[in-house]
C-alpha cells in the first residue's frame, strides 16, 4: 500500500529526491532538458501547486503527485506501473476535491494530462474508465 508524505520545500532530503526522479521521467510534459538543481530548488521552495505529495512504498520513496490550482493533477513515478497510477489516482479521489469551476479556466472536475507515450498510465486510466476528452498539442 502507498503512503504519502506532504512535500517539505525544505527538506533537503524532498528536495533532493524531487531533483532525482526527474532523470527518471522517460515522458516528460513540462520541459525538454532537466533543470539543474539550484534552479530545481528554488523551484521547490515556491511551492506552486495546492498540494504536493511524495508517494512511498517500504518507506522507499516511489514518486510525485501534485495538485494544481487548475484541478490538474500530475503523477510522476521512477518506475511506471499501472498499478501505482490507479492507487495514486484513487488515494486523490478519496482524499482532495476539486476548486470550483471558472468558465474557460478551470474545469469541475480533477484533469491528468499524460504524454501519448506513456503506455502505463494510459493502461491505468483506461482501466479505471477515466474519460479521454482531448489530445493537446504544442506549437513550437
Amino acid at each position: 500500500m502507498i503512503k504519502f508524505i506532504t512535500v517539505d520545500q525544505n527538506s533537503e532530503k524532498h528536495i533532493r529526491f524531487l531533483f532525482n526522479l526527474l532523470s527518471y521521467r522517460n515522458f516528460p510534459i513540462s520541459h525538454k532538458s532537466t533543470p539543474n538543481f539550484e534552479d530545481h530548488k528554488t523551484f521547490v521552495q515556491n511551492h506552486p501547486y495546492r498540494y504536493w505529495l511524495i508517494a512511498c512504498l517500504n518507506d522507499t520513496y516511489i514518486g510525485s503527485t501534485y495538485i494544481c490550482s487548475d484541478n490538474v493533477v500530475g503523477i510522476n513515478l521512477i518506475k511506471e506501473n499501472n498499478e501505482d497510477f490507479i492507487e495514486i489516482i484513487k488515494y486523490v479521489k478519496k482524499n482532495y476535491k476539486p476548486l470550483k469551476p471558472i468558465k474557460s479556466v478551470r474545469n469541475k472536475n480533477f484533469l491528468i494530462n499524460i504524454n501519448p507515450k506513456n503506455e502505463e498510465f494510459k493502461k491505468a486510466l483506461i482501466k479505471m474508465d477515466i474519460k479521454h476528452i482531448q489530445n493537446t498539442y504544442l506549437i513550437e
